[in-house]
Protein backbone atom coordinates (compact mmCIF):
# COMPACT_ATOMS: atom_id res chain seq x y z
CA UNK A 1 0.00 0.00 0.00
CA UNK A 2 1.28 3.12 -0.82
CA UNK A 3 1.62 5.77 2.17
CA UNK A 4 -1.46 8.25 2.38
CA UNK A 5 -0.53 11.78 1.64
CA UNK A 6 -0.41 13.94 5.05
CA UNK A 7 -3.08 16.19 3.97
CA UNK A 8 -4.88 13.77 2.31
CA UNK A 9 -5.14 11.97 5.92
CA UNK A 10 -5.90 15.16 7.99
CA UNK A 11 -8.57 15.80 5.71
CA UNK A 12 -10.15 12.64 5.58
CA UNK A 13 -9.77 12.75 9.90
CA UNK A 14 -11.28 15.97 10.42
CA UNK A 15 -13.79 14.67 8.07
CA UNK A 16 -14.78 12.00 10.15
CA UNK A 17 -14.68 13.76 13.67
CA UNK A 18 -17.78 15.41 13.42
CA UNK A 19 -19.50 15.09 16.33
CA UNK A 20 -16.70 13.97 19.34
CA UNK A 21 -14.11 16.08 19.69
CA UNK A 22 -10.64 14.59 21.59
CA UNK A 23 -7.22 16.36 22.31
CA UNK A 24 -4.22 14.91 20.52
CA UNK A 25 -1.15 13.45 22.41
CA UNK A 26 2.00 11.58 22.40
CA UNK A 27 -0.23 8.48 22.28
CA UNK A 28 -2.12 9.45 19.50
CA UNK A 29 -0.29 10.27 16.76
CA UNK A 30 1.62 8.83 13.99
CA UNK A 31 5.57 8.86 13.60
CA UNK A 32 7.52 9.04 10.56
CA UNK A 33 9.82 6.25 12.27
CA UNK A 34 6.90 4.50 13.79
CA UNK A 35 4.85 3.27 11.18
CA UNK A 36 1.62 1.15 11.72
CA UNK A 37 1.33 -2.07 10.88
CA UNK A 38 -1.38 -5.11 10.81
CA UNK A 39 -2.41 -5.56 14.72
CA UNK A 40 -1.76 -2.29 16.32
CA UNK A 41 -3.45 0.70 16.49
CA UNK A 42 -3.29 4.54 17.82
CA UNK A 43 -5.62 5.78 19.94
CA UNK A 44 -7.40 9.29 21.04
CA UNK A 45 -6.70 10.62 23.75
CA UNK A 46 -10.19 10.37 25.59
CA UNK A 47 -10.00 6.54 24.43
CA UNK A 48 -12.76 7.19 22.27
CA UNK A 49 -11.86 6.19 18.74
CA UNK A 50 -8.18 3.69 17.90
CA UNK A 51 -6.94 3.79 13.70
CA UNK A 52 -5.35 1.01 12.63
CA UNK A 53 -6.22 -2.16 10.07
CA UNK A 54 -9.17 -3.55 10.09
CA UNK A 55 -10.63 -6.92 8.06
CA UNK A 56 -14.48 -7.79 7.98
CA UNK A 57 -13.94 -10.20 5.08
CA UNK A 58 -15.14 -14.17 6.19
CA UNK A 59 -14.15 -15.67 2.50
CA UNK A 60 -10.71 -17.52 2.59
CA UNK A 61 -9.03 -14.51 0.67
CA UNK A 62 -9.47 -11.72 3.59
CA UNK A 63 -9.00 -7.94 2.83
CA UNK A 64 -7.70 -5.45 5.38
CA UNK A 65 -8.26 -1.69 5.38
CA UNK A 66 -7.30 1.26 7.15
CA UNK A 67 -10.34 2.93 9.22
CA UNK A 68 -10.81 4.66 11.95
CA UNK A 69 -13.91 2.74 15.16
CA UNK A 70 -15.20 3.63 18.17
CA UNK A 71 -12.78 1.92 20.31
CA UNK A 72 -15.41 0.78 23.34
CA UNK A 73 -18.67 0.08 20.86
CA UNK A 74 -18.12 -3.71 19.44
CA UNK A 75 -20.50 -3.39 16.87
CA UNK A 76 -21.13 -1.51 13.17
CA UNK A 77 -18.84 0.90 14.74
CA UNK A 78 -16.42 1.66 12.15
CA UNK A 79 -16.47 5.72 11.28
CA UNK A 80 -14.76 6.24 8.25
CA UNK A 81 -12.49 4.11 5.91
CA UNK A 82 -9.34 4.95 3.51
CA UNK A 83 -9.05 2.38 1.18
CA UNK A 84 -12.50 1.35 0.26
CA UNK A 85 -12.15 0.60 -3.28
CA UNK A 86 -8.80 -0.57 -2.91
CA UNK A 87 -8.48 -3.25 -0.27
CA UNK A 88 -5.08 -4.83 1.10
CA UNK A 89 -4.85 -8.92 0.77
CA UNK A 90 -0.96 -9.81 1.67
CA UNK A 91 -1.21 -7.98 5.86
CA UNK A 92 2.32 -9.40 5.97
CA UNK A 93 3.63 -6.22 4.03
CA UNK A 94 0.90 -3.12 4.98
CA UNK A 95 2.09 -0.15 6.75
CA UNK A 96 0.51 3.05 7.28
CA UNK A 97 3.45 5.84 7.06
CA UNK A 98 4.77 9.43 6.50
CA UNK A 99 7.79 10.04 3.74
CA UNK A 100 8.07 13.73 5.80
CA UNK A 101 9.35 15.07 8.90
CA UNK A 102 5.91 15.40 9.95
CA UNK A 103 3.67 13.91 12.30
CA UNK A 104 -0.06 13.61 11.92
CA UNK A 105 -2.44 14.13 15.26
CA UNK A 106 -6.01 12.84 15.75
CA UNK A 107 -7.88 16.28 15.43
CA UNK A 108 -9.21 18.38 17.81
CA UNK A 109 -11.86 19.95 15.28
CA UNK A 110 -15.44 20.22 16.52
CA UNK A 111 -17.52 19.91 13.65
CA UNK A 112 -18.24 17.79 10.01
CA UNK A 113 -19.12 20.54 7.59
CA UNK A 114 -20.97 18.59 4.17
CA UNK A 115 -20.09 20.90 1.08
CA UNK A 116 -23.26 21.47 -0.49
CA UNK A 117 -22.88 24.11 -2.61
CA UNK A 118 -20.39 24.06 -5.08
CA UNK A 119 -18.81 27.46 -6.27
CA UNK A 120 -15.47 26.28 -6.17
CA UNK A 121 -15.47 23.05 -3.74
CA UNK A 122 -17.04 19.44 -5.28
CA UNK A 123 -20.12 18.43 -3.18
CA UNK A 124 -19.43 15.85 -0.82
CA UNK A 125 -21.69 12.79 0.12
CA UNK A 126 -21.77 10.16 2.49
CA UNK A 127 -21.72 6.43 0.75
CA UNK A 128 -23.10 3.37 1.81
CA UNK A 129 -21.03 0.05 1.87
CA UNK A 130 -21.35 -2.43 -0.13
CA UNK A 131 -23.02 -4.91 2.24
CA UNK A 132 -22.73 -5.63 6.26
CA UNK A 133 -19.45 -7.15 5.08
CA UNK A 134 -18.14 -5.22 2.62
CA UNK A 135 -16.69 -1.51 2.85
CA UNK A 136 -16.31 -0.77 -0.78
CA UNK A 137 -18.37 2.18 -2.47
CA UNK A 138 -21.98 0.80 -2.43
CA UNK A 139 -24.80 1.60 -5.07
CA UNK A 140 -26.79 4.27 -2.40
CA UNK A 141 -24.92 8.09 -1.60
CA UNK A 142 -26.71 11.01 0.15
CA UNK A 143 -26.08 14.54 -0.43
CA UNK A 144 -27.31 17.93 -1.77
CA UNK A 145 -28.80 18.44 -4.61
CA UNK A 146 -26.18 19.73 -7.14
CA UNK A 147 -28.95 22.10 -8.48
CA UNK A 148 -30.59 22.96 -6.03
CA UNK A 149 -28.76 22.76 -1.97
CA UNK A 150 -32.10 23.63 -0.29
CA UNK A 151 -32.86 20.01 -0.62
CA UNK A 152 -31.32 16.35 0.13
CA UNK A 153 -31.29 13.44 -1.67
CA UNK A 154 -30.60 9.84 -1.54
CA UNK A 155 -29.21 8.04 -4.93
CA UNK A 156 -29.71 5.00 -5.94
CA UNK A 157 -26.51 4.91 -8.60
CA UNK A 158 -27.58 8.15 -10.58
CA UNK A 159 -31.67 7.91 -9.96
CA UNK A 160 -33.36 9.72 -7.06
CA UNK A 161 -34.40 7.19 -4.01
CA UNK A 162 -35.40 9.38 -1.39
CA UNK A 163 -35.71 12.93 -0.94
CA UNK A 164 -35.54 15.24 2.21
CA UNK A 165 -37.88 18.12 3.00
CA UNK A 166 -36.26 21.10 1.58
CA UNK A 167 -35.01 23.47 4.36
CA UNK A 168 -37.60 26.03 6.01
CA UNK A 169 -35.30 27.45 7.93
CA UNK A 170 -31.41 29.05 7.16
CA UNK A 171 -30.06 28.39 10.42
CA UNK A 172 -31.33 25.36 12.22
CA UNK A 173 -33.76 22.58 11.79
CA UNK A 174 -34.22 19.98 14.75
CA UNK A 175 -36.49 18.53 17.10
CA UNK A 176 -36.43 17.69 20.72
CA UNK A 177 -35.60 13.61 21.40
CA UNK A 178 -36.78 12.63 24.96
CA UNK A 179 -34.68 9.89 24.77
CA UNK A 180 -31.56 11.52 24.56
CA UNK A 181 -33.07 14.69 26.20
CA UNK A 182 -31.49 17.08 23.19
CA UNK A 183 -32.11 18.68 20.30
CA UNK A 184 -30.62 16.85 17.28
CA UNK A 185 -30.27 19.97 14.52
CA UNK A 186 -29.42 20.46 11.49
CA UNK A 187 -27.21 23.46 10.53
CA UNK A 188 -26.29 25.53 7.04
CA UNK A 189 -23.67 28.12 7.59
CA UNK A 190 -21.49 30.04 4.77
CA UNK A 191 -17.82 29.91 4.79
CA UNK A 192 -16.05 31.52 1.70
CA UNK A 193 -18.75 31.86 -0.38
CA UNK A 194 -19.74 28.53 -0.02
CA UNK A 195 -22.94 26.80 1.91
CA UNK A 196 -22.18 23.79 4.07
CA UNK A 197 -24.45 21.73 6.56
CA UNK A 198 -23.48 20.44 9.95
CA UNK A 199 -25.38 17.93 12.07
CA UNK A 200 -24.67 17.13 15.55
CA UNK A 201 -26.35 17.96 19.16
CA UNK A 202 -25.84 20.85 21.50
CA UNK A 203 -23.17 20.52 24.47
CA UNK A 204 -23.18 19.63 27.12
CA UNK A 205 -24.78 16.66 25.52
CA UNK A 206 -22.84 13.25 26.53
CA UNK A 207 -25.15 10.97 23.76
CA UNK A 208 -23.82 9.04 21.27
CA UNK A 209 -25.57 9.84 18.08
CA UNK A 210 -24.86 9.14 14.41
CA UNK A 211 -25.72 9.47 11.12
CA UNK A 212 -25.27 6.26 8.47
CA UNK A 213 -26.61 5.54 5.48
CA UNK A 214 -26.77 2.11 4.98
CA UNK A 215 -26.04 -0.89 1.96
CA UNK A 216 -29.40 -0.80 1.51
CA UNK A 217 -30.79 2.40 0.76
CA UNK A 218 -31.95 3.24 4.43
CA UNK A 219 -30.51 6.90 6.34
CA UNK A 220 -30.65 6.76 9.98
CA UNK A 221 -29.64 9.00 12.84
CA UNK A 222 -29.20 6.12 15.69
CA UNK A 223 -28.02 6.63 19.43
CA UNK A 224 -25.72 4.27 21.41
CA UNK A 225 -27.49 2.69 24.33
CA UNK A 226 -25.15 1.93 26.37
CA UNK A 227 -27.44 -0.07 28.84
CA UNK A 228 -28.30 -2.92 25.64
CA UNK A 229 -25.02 -2.19 24.17
CA UNK A 230 -26.84 -1.80 20.54
CA UNK A 231 -27.61 0.94 18.34
CA UNK A 232 -31.30 2.29 18.92
CA UNK A 233 -32.63 3.62 15.59
CA UNK A 234 -34.57 7.08 16.38
CA UNK A 235 -35.30 7.70 12.87
CA UNK A 236 -34.84 5.81 9.42
CA UNK A 237 -36.08 6.17 6.20
CA UNK A 238 -37.62 4.99 3.19
CA UNK A 239 -40.23 3.33 6.33
CA UNK A 240 -41.95 2.32 3.41
CA UNK A 241 -42.35 1.93 -0.34
CA UNK A 242 -44.55 5.08 -0.28
CA UNK A 243 -42.07 7.49 1.21
CA UNK A 244 -39.39 6.44 -1.90
CA UNK A 245 -38.85 9.28 -4.41
CA UNK A 246 -42.08 9.74 -7.06
CA UNK A 247 -44.03 6.81 -5.90
CA UNK A 248 -47.11 8.53 -5.59
CA UNK A 249 -46.11 9.85 -9.57
CA UNK A 250 -47.21 13.50 -10.41
CA UNK A 251 -49.96 15.15 -8.60
CA UNK A 252 -50.14 12.39 -6.23
CA UNK A 253 -49.49 12.54 -2.71
CA UNK A 254 -48.85 9.83 0.32
CA UNK A 255 -50.37 10.12 2.81
CA UNK A 256 -48.61 9.51 6.30
CA UNK A 257 -51.87 10.18 8.73
CA UNK A 258 -53.54 7.26 8.28
CA UNK A 259 -53.30 3.77 9.80
CA UNK A 260 -52.26 2.37 6.34
CA UNK A 261 -49.85 4.44 4.52
CA UNK A 262 -51.28 4.81 0.88
CA UNK A 263 -51.27 7.15 -2.09
CA UNK A 264 -54.08 9.48 -2.57
CA UNK A 265 -54.64 12.28 -5.33
CA UNK A 266 -54.66 16.31 -4.57
CA UNK A 267 -57.99 17.35 -4.26
CA UNK A 268 -59.36 18.22 -7.56
CA UNK A 269 -57.28 15.49 -9.04
CA UNK A 270 -57.95 11.93 -9.66
CA UNK A 271 -55.82 8.84 -11.08
CA UNK A 272 -54.99 8.59 -14.40
CA UNK A 273 -55.37 5.01 -14.27
CA UNK A 274 -57.96 4.43 -11.91
CA UNK A 275 -57.48 0.19 -12.23
CA UNK A 276 -53.95 0.49 -11.47
CA UNK A 277 -54.20 2.81 -8.41
CA UNK A 278 -57.31 0.44 -6.86
CA UNK A 279 -54.65 -2.35 -8.06
CA UNK A 280 -51.92 -0.42 -5.76
CA UNK A 281 -49.75 0.53 -8.75
CA UNK A 282 -49.36 4.69 -8.29
CA UNK A 283 -46.32 5.43 -10.82
CA UNK A 284 -48.60 6.85 -13.58
CA UNK A 285 -50.13 9.34 -10.66
CA UNK A 286 -53.26 11.99 -11.20
CA UNK A 287 -54.36 14.62 -13.51
CA UNK A 288 -56.95 17.45 -12.81
CA UNK A 289 -60.37 16.75 -13.07
CA UNK A 290 -60.80 20.61 -14.39
CA UNK A 291 -58.50 22.28 -16.26
CA UNK A 292 -56.88 25.51 -15.44
CA UNK A 293 -58.65 29.06 -16.98
CA UNK A 294 -55.91 31.15 -16.96
CA UNK A 295 -56.76 34.90 -16.30
CA UNK A 296 -60.50 34.04 -15.25
CA UNK A 297 -60.19 33.70 -11.32
CA UNK A 298 -58.30 30.88 -10.84
CA UNK A 299 -58.02 30.32 -7.28
CA UNK A 300 -55.35 28.15 -4.67
CA UNK A 301 -56.16 25.37 -2.99
CA UNK A 302 -53.99 24.67 0.45
CA UNK A 303 -52.63 21.75 1.71
CA UNK A 304 -51.36 21.68 5.18
CA UNK A 305 -48.65 19.63 6.98
CA UNK A 306 -47.06 18.79 3.73
CA UNK A 307 -43.50 17.90 2.40
CA UNK A 308 -43.33 20.05 -0.62
CA UNK A 309 -42.56 18.97 -4.13
CA UNK A 310 -39.68 18.64 -5.54
CA UNK A 311 -38.42 20.55 -8.93
CA UNK A 312 -39.55 23.85 -7.62
CA UNK A 313 -38.21 27.65 -8.44
CA UNK A 314 -36.79 30.10 -5.94
CA UNK A 315 -37.86 33.78 -6.22
CA UNK A 316 -35.95 35.91 -3.87
CA UNK A 317 -36.57 38.66 -1.67
CA UNK A 318 -40.32 38.44 -1.87
CA UNK A 319 -43.11 39.61 0.34
CA UNK A 320 -46.14 37.34 1.17
CA UNK A 321 -48.34 39.31 -1.48
CA UNK A 322 -45.32 39.66 -3.97
CA UNK A 323 -45.05 35.61 -4.04
CA UNK A 324 -48.74 35.22 -4.28
CA UNK A 325 -48.23 37.60 -7.19
CA UNK A 326 -45.55 36.05 -8.81
CA UNK A 327 -47.59 32.43 -9.24
CA UNK A 328 -50.84 34.20 -9.84
CA UNK A 329 -49.36 36.03 -13.08
CA UNK A 330 -47.53 33.15 -14.56
CA UNK A 331 -50.06 31.01 -16.21
CA UNK A 332 -47.72 28.09 -16.05
CA UNK A 333 -47.32 28.07 -12.37
CA UNK A 334 -49.12 24.72 -10.89
CA UNK A 335 -48.48 25.88 -7.24
CA UNK A 336 -46.41 28.18 -4.74
CA UNK A 337 -45.48 28.03 -0.47
CA UNK A 338 -44.27 31.04 1.14
CA UNK A 339 -42.03 31.14 4.46
CA UNK A 340 -40.55 34.11 5.95
CA UNK A 341 -37.53 33.44 8.16
CA UNK A 342 -36.46 36.15 9.57
CA UNK A 343 -33.54 34.77 11.03
CA UNK A 344 -29.51 34.45 9.80
CA UNK A 345 -30.47 34.46 6.09
CA UNK A 346 -28.41 32.33 3.33
CA UNK A 347 -27.23 35.13 0.72
CA UNK A 348 -29.41 37.98 2.77
CA UNK A 349 -32.47 36.63 2.31
CA UNK A 350 -35.17 36.05 4.41
CA UNK A 351 -37.67 35.19 2.67
CA UNK A 352 -38.05 32.01 0.86
CA UNK A 353 -40.57 32.01 -2.22
CA UNK A 354 -41.16 28.63 -3.94
CA UNK A 355 -42.99 28.65 -7.40
CA UNK A 356 -43.98 25.01 -9.35
CA UNK A 357 -44.20 25.59 -12.93
CA UNK A 358 -44.42 21.71 -13.58
CA UNK A 359 -45.92 18.75 -12.22
CA UNK A 360 -46.43 18.56 -8.93
CA UNK A 361 -43.89 15.31 -7.49
CA UNK A 362 -42.92 13.42 -4.46
CA UNK A 363 -45.19 15.03 -1.86
CA UNK A 364 -46.22 13.57 1.28
CA UNK A 365 -48.81 14.35 3.82
CA UNK A 366 -47.01 14.60 7.45
CA UNK A 367 -47.98 13.91 10.64
CA UNK A 368 -47.46 17.22 13.47
CA UNK A 369 -44.85 18.99 10.67
CA UNK A 370 -44.34 20.33 7.32
CA UNK A 371 -45.46 23.15 5.01
CA UNK A 372 -48.21 24.51 3.53
CA UNK A 373 -48.56 24.13 -0.11
CA UNK A 374 -51.04 26.30 -2.32
CA UNK A 375 -52.43 24.61 -5.73
CA UNK A 376 -53.76 26.25 -8.68
CA UNK A 377 -57.19 25.00 -9.40
CA UNK A 378 -59.66 26.11 -11.39
CA UNK A 379 -61.68 29.07 -10.04
CA UNK A 380 -64.98 28.88 -12.32
CA UNK A 381 -66.51 25.92 -10.79
CA UNK A 382 -67.41 28.55 -7.64
CA UNK A 383 -65.88 26.48 -5.11
CA UNK A 384 -64.48 28.19 -2.10
CA UNK A 385 -61.42 27.19 -0.93
CA UNK A 386 -59.65 28.23 2.28
CA UNK A 387 -56.36 28.82 3.64
CA UNK A 388 -54.18 30.00 5.83
CA UNK A 389 -51.12 32.35 5.76
CA UNK A 390 -48.97 33.08 9.10
CA UNK A 391 -51.55 33.33 11.89
CA UNK A 392 -54.00 35.02 9.52
CA UNK A 393 -57.11 33.18 8.76
CA UNK A 394 -57.95 34.30 5.80
CA UNK A 395 -60.94 32.87 2.81
CA UNK A 396 -60.38 33.00 -0.93
CA UNK A 397 -63.30 33.10 -3.69
CA UNK A 398 -61.70 31.90 -6.64
CA UNK A 399 -63.94 34.47 -8.62
CA UNK A 400 -62.11 37.82 -7.04
CA UNK A 401 -58.35 38.25 -7.37
CA UNK A 402 -58.05 38.55 -3.31
CA UNK A 403 -58.70 36.96 0.04
CA UNK A 404 -61.93 38.05 2.17
CA UNK A 405 -61.29 38.15 5.96
CA UNK A 406 -63.48 35.48 7.48
CA UNK A 407 -65.76 37.39 10.29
Amino acid sequence: MDPLPLHTIIWLVCWSFWLFPFCASSGSRLLPDKPLSVGSTITSDDGTFALGFFSLSSSSTKHYYVGIWYKNIPEDNFVWVANRAMPITDPSSATLAFTSGSNLALSDTKGMNLTITHKTHALKRLISWRSPQDPSPGNFSSGADPDEFRQRFIWNGSTPYLRGSIWNNNLVIGQYVESIKSTIYYRLLTIDDEVYASFGLPPPSVALVQMKIDYSGKIKTRVWNSNMSKWTDLWSGPNHECNKFGYCGPFGYCDNTQPIVTCKCLDGFEPNNKQDWTASRFSQGCHRMEAITCGQGDGFLNMSTMKIPSQFLYVKNRSLDECIAECTSNCSCTAFTYTNMSIDAINGDETRCLLWTRDLIDMEKLIGQGETLYIRVNGLSGTVYCFCFSACAVRYTPLFPGPVELQ
